[in-house]
């Protein structure tokens, strides 16, 4: 079979792969940019194709994918992000999703919906629901901010969203301003992370495997180290129950939290999960059951995951220890159990080395990446033509470009504004929405924050704040003309992002920008 896996990042996509794989499929890496994953480099993935990055441009993305798949049997995505762009557009591919009904995803998703559905089974923590605008009197801090979606399409854009620990009621109403749907506030609660991990087709138990976190980073965030747990009779009734009552086809994870000997729901994964390897490992080869359930292949008895085997992401554990480092004994000594056979590393085989040495080169990456940026820019010297248009690109388009580009319309020059991230549809900061609106006498309220390769359409010139965001604009739209704001003023120096820090140095940072756009351009 021709097996098509979509953004197969980091383990999950590379777990999926050598399992599918070594079954003596043929697999296809349908990538959202251009950057090797460790799934590039395993014996097993037979091609790459990349389909474009669909928070830059979703449309595109979908009939690039249905293009790619045009000649595979079978579709899985990894990601969050990826399993809203299959289904998407799902009404133009022909490739069979192994994955849920429609109706089954969209249930499953929502984390308010979640809570509701595993109620006969799992507790959850203290919870209220805040739409967007909404108050947030009485909230008790800290707590963590939840969007109810952790992927989300709004007006043909993907939205991606994420989990935050919040501490006051400022930094809350910047997540609430940020996030285009509303959010879960839910209460901390400690205890060591658990997973009920299962397949199943047409609601129908295929399997069911237990994973306990060991080594966790703290208040989120994947673990480095698991153990497969015993899976009782609760786990079984839970994992059946839920897959009856979703008629779920596929894979999920059931993510908790152990506290006082109860396991209470934190949210469903509906893809597969960064420890997917572990129940692998542990007997429930969950890609290859899905698989024959859609072949028809007779599924034969339940299949329950070993208990007390591990799984270890080495890189990551490598950072967890040099956190922890008067744990380091304790760390080598649980190394035994690889020479005893009960544990295998996520990335590292012997039989597929090629990830394994990857991931530690491309650690290197990053590092190089920011060396590169930092090198002595070369801007244009000159002089800027506004008739062929201007647009002003910060990091996040919530604070300093927003300032620009407004003063820049006031002295009658078409400006936009956008971003180096890829988020999109974001409001800008409450403190710009204020100093636009007493400084400038405007409304900054209708902003929403743009991706550098849609907010330059129809423009040539583009002005940033920072040096090193030179090259990186250079380097991901070549044909344009950018400069640094400071020089075109006659000055230089860069202007330093705001976000997070005290109101008066918001409020310095907007003025310096307006002073610097009015000497620019006026």
């Amino acid at each position: 079979m021709k097996i098509a896996l979509v953004d197969a990042t980091d383990r999950a996509g590379l777990a999926v792969c050598r399992s599918l794989g070594q079954a003596g499929h043929d697999i296809t890496h349908v990538q959202f940019g251009n950057n090797k994953r460790v799934a590039d480099l395993s014996r097993y993935c037979r091609n790459r194709v990349a389909i474009g990055n669909p928070n830059i441009d979703l449309p595109r993305s979908a009939l690039n994918l249905a293009t790619a798949l045009g000649d595979i049997d079978y579709v899985i995505p990894i990601t969050d992000g990826a399993v809203e762009l299959v289904y998407y557009a799902r009404d133009n591919i022909k490739t069979t999703i192994l994955g849920p009904p429609f109706c089954s995803l969209q249930k499953a998703k929502n984390k308010l919906a979640a809570i509701s559905l595993v109620a006969p089974w799992l507790k959850a923590p203290p919870t209220s629901l805040v739409p967007p605008n909404g108050d947030i009197s009485g909230i008790e801090f800290p707590c963590f901010a939840k969007p109810i979606f952790s992927s989300h399409i709004v007006d043909d854009r993907l939205i991606g969203t994420s989990v935050s620990f919040v501490k006051t009621a400022n930094e809350l109403e910047r997540k609430i301003r940020d996030t285009p749907v509303p959010l879960l506030i839910q209460e901390p609660i400690s205890g060591p992370g658990a997973g009920i991990n299962f397949a199943s087709y047409q609601g129908q138990l295929l399997g069911v495997s237990v994973t306990e976190r060991l080594h966790e980073p703290g208040y989120g965030g994947g673990s480095s180290y698991r153990r497969s747990g015993k899976v009782t009779d609760l786990i079984i009734e839970v994992a059946s129950g839920l897959s009856a009552a979703l008629e779920w086809t596929g894979v999920m994870m059931i993510e908790c939290k152990r506290h006082d000997g109860e396991l209470y729901l934190m949210e469903l994964n509906c893809r597969p999960w960064g420890s997917f390897n572990l129940s692998l490992f542990a007997g429930a080869d969950y890609p290859t059951l899905v698989l024959n359930a859609f072949q028809g292949m007779g599924t034969g008895e339940l299949v329950v995951a070993r208990e007390n085997v591990f799984a270890r992401h080495l890189k990551k554990d490598i950072g967890w220890v040099l956190r922890n480092p008067q744990k380091l004994f304790h760390w080598l000594a649980s190394f035994r159990m690889v020479f005893s056979g009960t544990e295998q590393f996520d990335v590292e085989r012997l039989s597929d080395p090629l990830p394994g040495m990857y991931q530690f080169v491309s650690a290197v990456g990053p590092l190089y990446s920011k060396a590169v940026l930092r090198l002595p820019h070369r801007t244009e010297r000159h002089a800027i033509d506004v008739s062929k248009g201007v647009v002003f690109i910060c990091k996040g388009n919530v604070n300093r470009s927003v300032v620009a580009a407004y003063v820049a319309n006031q002295l009658g020059i078409p400006a936009k504004s956008g971003c180096l991230l890829t988020r999109s549809d974001r409001r800008a900061s409450i403190e710009v929405e204020r100093y636009i609106e007493g400084t400038l006498g405007t409304s900054a309220a209708g902003h929403r924050t743009t991706v550098l390769e849609r907010a330059i359409s129809g423009a040539e010139n583009v002005v940033v704040f920072e040096s090193r965001h030179v090259n990186e604009v250079r380097r991901r739209v070549p044909r344009h003309n950018v400069f640094l704001l400071s020089e075109l003023a006659g000055e230089s120096g860069d202007v330093a992002d705001p976000d997070g820090r005290s109101s008066d140095v918001y409020e310095e940072c907007f003025r310096r920008i307006t002073d610097l756009v009015r000497k620019a351009f006026g």
